[in-house]
């Protein structure tokens, strides 16, 4: 019998449709792998982002009452000279005031919550999204501190002083400044009224005025801690003996954060002086929610440390007389991304939580 060699059309045919058959189960592997890369990697994206913001707002966060080696609520004489806003003149807080940090919830678009604290510009004030939530709060910088060297009466009847800084500066003017004598006992904050040199570590015009016209209040209160500035009943003005040579200096900061209109969560860098500037920091945020966690006067504490006792909003603490922001010691900040990746016909979301704890407000 004659043995038939190579294939016939039928088996030819046949081993296309299984090769075509397997190479359409590899791509569809390959695309399924694909995207599922893709999927993996903008998630990852999105974890690493979300930890960024949450490790860049802890970090201020640890700084609130951060005031450079002293307990300024043992100061026996605390002298405010307080920056003015531009919404009315209303005085910004202290470092040493018992408010460092205050949430809201933005619910109109021509009317800041709370001048007192807040202290942005309305455009910026504007910007933030309606119906979510932000915070404001006033923290040393650590990264802008220094020795008080001299300290002179300037021809206004104000106070000059020379200090050296432990790194080059940037112009002072409009920056809010913090100021302790060595041992402490006293504490002053006011904002420098003239321009200093930009990269020097020696300043010697670090200035206030309490001439007309400068925008500052003067406040001299003698052994009490500020609370509330119109509680100070001896108006007075800084003595030639005050904050001698030694003295720590340090830049105080004004910042929140807040969802813009865009769905940006934002930095705001509040200066009643200079405006207002905020920088976006994530996109995507399609929520933003905080909560706050208090220990109030019936809280326990174990070893001179405050544990919170209430949970609650802004807008709860704001509407019930009970609950302070002086006694605020952590925050649970919630916030939700939203991706390009689409699941099931829709734009991926995933939430993201943490509670943080203000170290040193902690400790009593």
């Amino acid at each position: 019998m004659r043995q038939q060699t190579g294939l016939t059309l039928v088996e030819l045919m046949i081993s296309m449709v299984l090769g075509l058959v397997l190479t359409a189960g590899v791509m569809t592997l390959f695309v399924q792998s694909q995207q599922s890369y893709a999927a993996t990697r903008e998630i990852a994206i999105m974890d690493q982002n979300a930890q960024i913001l949450m490790d860049l707002v802890e970090a201020d966060l640890q700084r609130v009452g951060y005031a450079f080696g002293c307990r300024p609520d043992k100061a026996a004489n605390m002298v405010n000279i307080t920056q003015v806003n531009e919404s009315g003149g209303v005085a910004l807080p202290s470092i040493v005031d018992d408010t460092k940090l205050e949430g809201f919830s933005k619910t109109a678009t021509n009317a800041v919550d709370s001048a007192a604290l807040i202290g942005i510009s309305l455009d910026t004030y504007n910007s933030i999204k309606i119906g979510s939530d932000y915070f404001i709060l006033l923290v040393g910088d650590p990264e802008k501190q220094g020795r008080v060297q001299t300290r002179t009466t300037g021809s206004g009847g104000g106070a000059n002083f020379k200090a050296m800084f432990e790194q080059e500066m940037p112009n002072l003017r409009g920056q809010v400044i913090y100021m302790a004598t060595p041992d402490c006992d006293q504490v002053s904050q006011f904002t420098q009224v003239n321009d200093t040199p930009v990269g020097a570590r020696e300043i010697t015009n670090i200035t206030h005025s309490q001439g007309a016209g400068t925008g500052t209040l003067v406040k001299n209160c003698e052994n009490q801690i500020v609370g509330d500035y119109p509680s100070c009943d001896n108006p007075g003005t800084l003595g030639s003996e005050d904050f001698p040579a030694g003295g720590t200096i340090m830049v105080v900061e004004f910042l929140g954060y807040a969802l813009n209109n865009n769905d940006q969560l934002i930095r705001i860098n509040a200066l009643a002086t200079d405006g207002s500037h905020a920088s976006a920091l994530l996109d995507g945020v399609t929520e933003f929610k905080l909560e706050y966690g208090l220990a109030t006067s019936s809280s326990p504490m174990q070893n001179g440390v405050r544990s919170v006792n209430v949970y609650a909003t802004a807008q709860e603490i704001n509407a019930d007389a009970s609950l302070e922001w002086a006694d605020l010691v952590s925050l649970r900040l919630d916030f939700t991304l939203q991706s390009d990746l689409v699941v099931n016909g829709q734009p991926f979301e995933k939430r993201y939580s943490r509670l943080m704890t203000l170290r040193n407000e902690v400790i009593n």
